[in-house]
């Protein structure tokens, strides 16, 4: 858990990499997304990360992934029709699966998140410059995340917006 003491002791590791988030200092959508993922690294210990492109058609794309072996980026799925979308798409909210069985209910890939080191999941919404979400902000860890550690994973998401609708299509 990111205490008090801690994030204090990491502010300015954080901020350099909010400042590569939101403006990429011209090293473009990679650094932005490698940024976001050491930033899940260093505050609540995530197993692993992924950044996906969420187009209007319903497709959704890996921009991102720390385990590319198990996640390969460029891979472009259909999100289809589920209360899982209704939540994290339509709605903007943050989808959380605290345990291995929440995970099992809504993920066919449970047992690779397991096997991973993911015993939660955070799917967190990354809204465009309209307001409209263009992409996912996917953290797994070994423990359930904390009300807090989930907000600063949010403000990451938050921040992913830029580098998302700018990273080349795959």
């Amino acid at each position: 858990m990111a205490e008090p003491d801690t994030l204090f002791a990491i502010w300015p590791e954080l901020c350099r990499h909010a400042a590569k988030l939101a403006w990429g200092l011209g090293e473009g959508p990679a650094a932005a997304f490698a940024a976001a993922d050491q930033a899940a690294e260093r505050l609540v210990a995530r197993s692993y990360s992924t950044i996906l492109r969420l187009d209007e058609g319903g497709l959704s794309c890996r921009l991102f992934s720390s385990v590319p072996q198990a996640y390969p980026v460029g891979v472009a799925k259909p999100l289809g029709s589920s209360p899982w979308r209704d939540r994290v798409v339509d709605r903007a909210e943050v989808f959380i699966a605290e345990t291995p069985a929440e995970i099992a209910v809504h993920f066919p890939d449970f047992e690779l998140v397991g096997s991973l080191g993911g015993r939660c999941l955070a799917n967190i919404p990354v809204p465009g410059a309209n307001g409209r979400i263009v992409g996912l902000f996917n953290v797994a860890g070994g423990r359930a995340f904390t009300p807090s550690e989930l907000r600063l994973l949010q403000l990451i998401g938050n921040l992913l917006g830029p580098a998302v609708a700018a990273a080349p299509p795959n």
